[in-house]
């Protein structure tokens, strides 16, 4: 039944579409019937107005016969007053008689032309109507056949419809899929009696590539050139990966949907700032595993560093992503910090809304090496005095150039801030760069939460105090740097205080420090395998393909036998490709131009083997072979050269195989030593750590500021508490508030700007960490890191109203960023043209991230 109903209720839709059809024809028909009939009605119009001239004549004979009776019946009345007194005047009595006759007369011609006038008008009004008559009946007959036309087109039109003439409701993209599948199947159906069948195939291919090109539709098979570049830098996708998997593309989906390489290339250079930049090599000794290995490195240093934030500045303004008001300055924080081995300096832009994006942080310089004051200014000496000379910055918005003075603040960890103030370090008998208040905190001697106050703040440094500083900055703009503040406290205070519980209820011992070391360098040995994993593979890849060479080589001088034909229009005089067989599987190699004969060859024909050839090809095209011989190389002689390559990318091998076997057996064995596990309760606390994912075996040298907030949240404390035994410590419940205090305080440390009632909060939780820290904890030595907190943080906060707006977080996620890419280009030797290609890199996620783009966010 349901079916039927169904039926019914298809054939009213159906029925209904074909009276609408008809009915739109009839409609059409009647307009055409009223055009005609308006015409004839014109024609009507004029005999009417003929009529109505002849009427008016009639009218004026009638009004005249009328006139000439009001006369007569005047003179007869004159005649009835003067007949008395001219009763003798026979004369003139005779003449008014004779005058009055011939007006009778006269009155009775025009009687007989109004008559007449009357007559003819009837007749003209018969005629008219008969005329009338004739054309309706006529154009009538014309209309009914054309009607019967329509009526037959239209059937056969709604016999061949996608819908057979029923009615369908408004595609909706919600459809369920069976819906949507019978839509589409009509559609194709109705397209195949259209185009032909042998043909759909063909025409859908061409109707699909019609839509994507098209502007009117949303629909596109190609991303356009500024979204494959975007996905090029978001990805990390390297020239290689990209040349082979648009071949892939186009070989299995009939079509590429990159823009060319060449493209995306221009893009990059287009908005990359390395020709600001100086990049100086220098060859030291590095200890990889247990090794000494001689790298070479490269000294980064921005030329122009106006220039440079200027143009960031003009970037972030055209994206609008910078948040600036009449008169404001620009906020710069100038940030550092040693990730790795390598030390970097960056600008942190402030007036954005998110300014600790590492994607958004600004490199202008890199060396290998400490961070330390010494090192600091040997390398950075002219950068420090061009910021020091950075008072004002001129960029431009909308094309005109605009001025504002520049407001710095210093951002980094607690090393960095001591050495760019000239301070002489936390280990210094006066271990705060923001008081000189002097404590040991090593050592027997070491200060204790119960016998010093870690929130006295002692007198202020003077400049004969410390050394010259790198930068000139005002005391107030120093921020007590917040992440390592708040990690090192909850590390050193949190953490560290379960693990003693742990190993006091366990053995009675604390946990040794050197725990902390022994996990860095398990970090710094998996970095380095994976980088001389990287390094071997694509030496391991390239001694593949010299292999092949030297077989394609040999196999001619044997048979005696070249082929003369190269593809891809090849014009080296021996040609690897054309020499190949398809057992030899030489792959696919780009076509390089000479730069001094200015024809193309293979790489592989003129020596271009390995990555690194590649990008120097790409970046320097050289000479061909004959080029740099000046004559045609003899078969031989390219043997010779060729079996020198697999010499040197063997050694390269080796070497690189050699250092990978150590870092692997050291990695191995303190891999075994960090995660060996303690008594029963230490494996109850890593076993909650675990369950939380902050499992201790990643904590290297402290924790991470997403393992904090999970330590911190209150469902995990309470877990933390549990795994402990109630006669544990009497300080349990007093820890237990020291870390609900330290999350309320954590979430503090954002880029909101604080009100009055959230700085007496925040002034109060500070004041009851430091008081149950020292009943809980009494013995605990004071830390820097402790005293900054206690001491120094409200005091920013009641100046700035802000301590996490621009912080070190996004320097310290900036060295992962510079880790990846340090991985990604691992396969160039060239230490230049590495640092060219990281700081390219880096210059285009800058750009991205001014532009503001909302999916381009942090991977």
């Amino acid at each position: 039944m349901p079916a039927l109903k169904k039926a019914d209720k298809a054939r009213k839709i159906c029925a209904k579409q074909g009276r609408g059809v008809l009915e739109s024809r009839h409609e059409a028909i009647k307009r055409d019937l009223r055009n005609d009939l308006a015409m004839h009605v014109a024609q009507s119009e004029n005999l009417r107005e003929e009529i109505r001239l002849v009427t008016e004549d009639r009218d004026n004979i009638s009004d005249e016969i009328a006139r000439k009776s009001s006369q007569i019946v005047n003179l007869q009345r004159e005649i009835e007053l003067v007949s008395d007194r001219l009763g003798q005047k026979q004369k003139a009595s005779v003449l008014i008689d004779e005058k009055v006759s011939g007006l009778r007369t006269e009155n009775s011609q025009l009687k007989v032309q109004l008559k007449t006038v009357e007559s003819e008008l009837l007749e003209l009004k018969k005629r008219q109507t008969a005329i009338i008559r004739a054309n309706i009946q006529a154009f009538d007959t014309v209309q009914r056949k054309k009607m019967e036309q329509s009526e037959r087109k239209l059937a056969e039109l709604v016999a061949i419809s996608p819908t057979g003439g029923s009615s369908l409701k408004d595609y909706c993209k919600g459809n369920k899929r069976d819906t949507t599948n019978v839509r589409c199947q009509k559609a194709l159906e109705c397209l195949k009696r259209s185009v032909g069948e042998e043909n759909l195939n063909d025409f859908l291919v061409d109707l699909i590539h019609y839509i994507s090109k098209s502007p009117e539709y949303n629909f596109h098979l190609v991303l356009s050139e500024m979204d494959s570049f975007f996905a090029t830098v978001k990805w990390k996708l390297s020239d290689g990966f990209l040349k082979e998997f648009k071949a892939f593309l186009t070989e299995k989906l009939g079509f590429d949907v990159f823009v060319s390489r060449q493209k995306i290339d221009q893009l990059k250079k287009e908005n990359s700032a390395t020709e600001n930049y100086n990049f100086t090599a220098k060859t030291i000794l590095k200890k990889v595993g247990s090794r000494e290995v001689e790298v070479e490195t490269v000294h980064i240093e921005a030329k122009d560093l106006k220039a440079l934030i200027s143009r960031r500045l003009r970037q972030q303004y055209e994206g609008g992503t910078l948040t600036l008001k009449p008169g404001e300055p620009i906020v710069c924080g100038v940030g550092g910090d040693k990730g790795g081995s390598t030390t970097k300096l960056v600008v942190v832009f402030g007036n954005l809304i998110n300014p600790n994006n590492p994607l958004g942080i600004l490199l202008i310089g890199s060396y290998e090496g400490n961070d330390d004051y010494m090192s600091l200014k040997t390398n950075f000496g002219p950068l420090f005095h061009a910021l020091n000379d950075l008072k004002n910055i001129t960029y431009q918005e909308n094309g005109v150039e605009v001025t504002r003075n520049v407001l710095q603040f210093p951002v980094g960890d607690c090393k960095f801030l001591s050495a760019i103030l000239g301070h002489p370090g936390q280990s210094s008998s006066t271990p705060c760069f923001l008081c000189k208040l002097s404590w040991v905190n090593r050592g027997q001697n070491a200060a204790t939460l119960g016998t010093f106050d870690s929130g006295a703040i002692g007198d202020s440094w003077h400049p004969d105090d410390l050394k010259t500083p790198l930068l000139h900055t005002s005391p107030d703009c120093i921020c007590p740097p917040p992440l390592h503040i708040l990690l090192g406290v909850i590390q050193d205070y949190v953490v560290n205080w379960c693990y003693a519980i742990c190993n006091i209820t366990d053995f009675g011992e604390p946990l040794p420090e050197s725990l902390k070391e022994q996990r860095k360098s398990l970090k710094n040995l998996m970095d380095q395998e994976e980088f001389y994993s990287t390094r071997y593979l694509s030496s391991k890849h390239s001694l593949e393909i010299v292999d092949k060479m030297l077989a394609v080589l040999e196999r001619t001088i044997s048979t005696g036998k070249e082929s003369k034909e190269s593809p891809s229009s090849c014009n080296s005089a021996y040609c690897f490709v054309s020499n190949a067989t398809k057992k030899d599987a030489i792959p696919k190699c780009d076509m390089v131009r000479c730069s001094q004969c200015n024809q193309f060859f293979h790489g592989l024909c003129i020596g271009v083997i390995t990555e690194e050839d590649s990008e120097n090809a790409q970046r320097n095209p050289g000479k061909c072979m004959e080029c740099r011989k000046g004559r045609k190389v003899p078969i031989l002689e390219r043997k010779k050269l060729t079996e020198k390559a697999h010499h040197d990318i063997s050694k390269r091998l080796n070497s690189d195989e050699e250092v990978l076997e150590d870092i692997v057996e050291e990695r191995e064995k303190l891999e075994n030593t960090v995660d060996k596990l303690s008594g029963p309760t230490r494996k109850k606390l890593e076993h909650v750590l675990r369950s939380i994912k902050c499992d201790s075996r990643a904590f290297f040298q402290q924790l991470t500021g997403n393992q904090a907030r999970k330590i911190l949240r209150p469902e995990n404390i309470a877990k933390i508490h549990e795994v402990f035994p109630t006669n544990a410590s009497d300080n349990l419940e007093l820890m237990r508030d020291v870390m609900m205090d330290l999350a309320d305080l954590m979430s503090t440390a954002n880029n909101e700007y604080k009100t009055d009632g959230q700085l007496d909060e925040i002034e109060t939780l500070v004041r009851r960490i430091e008081r149950n820290l020292k009943k809980a904890q009494p013995f605990a030595t004071v830390t820097p890191k402790l005293h900054l907190l206690s001491a120094h943080l409200v005091p920013f906060l009641r100046l700035h109203r802000t301590w996490g707006h621009i912080s070190e977080q996004g320097v310290e996620g900036f060295h992962p960023l510079i880790n990846s890419l340090n991985i990604r280009f691992a396969s160039v030797h060239n230490s230049i043209l590495k640092a060219e290609l990281t700081e390219k890199h880096l210059s285009n996620s800058n750009f991205l991230h001014d532009l503001g783009s909302s999916w381009f966010k942090r991977s």
